[in-house]
């Protein structure tokens, strides 16, 4: 064998070699590219999992907000009708209050015409003896 049909020997080995290599390359990054996408997959179904389990816990906690807001607002509503039951009961005493104290005004200037008149009384008593 010549020097010629050696070298192209050689080459068709090399490209014969290349051509596998090629071959397991691209097997190799097939299966790379398929287990990833598993993995990718897998990751995915346990992200969607985990972010349903949030929402479904967010849902609840807001759930459980709600309720405690209306809670709440009922309270309120009942202590306004206590507090306007209040306020209608002070109003009412202060009224009285105010009618009370022009009965009492009126006592006192009563008192003063019947300690005058007693006055008078004793005076004339007194004179009489």
């Amino acid at each position: 064998m010549n020097n010629e049909e050696m070298v192209l020997v050689i080459k068709e080995m090399l490209e014969n070699s290349m051509d596998g290599l090629r071959t397991e390359f691209k097997s190799s990054v097939n299966d790379l590219r398929t287990e990833l996408q598993g993995s990718i997959d897998d990751v995915r179904t346990e992200l969607k999992n985990h972010m349903g389990i949030l929402v479904e816990k967010l849902e609840s906690d807001i759930k459980v907000l709600a309720e405690g807001h209306e809670l709440l607002n009922n309270k309120l509503d009942r202590l306004e009708t206590k507090v306007n039951k209040i306020e209608t009961k002070v109003d009412n005493v202060d009224m009285r209050l105010g009618s009370v104290e022009g009965q009492v005004k009126g006592l006192r200037a009563d008192m003063t015409v019947v300690k005058t008149m007693l006055l008078v009384l004793m005076r004339s008593s007194m004179s009489m003896k």
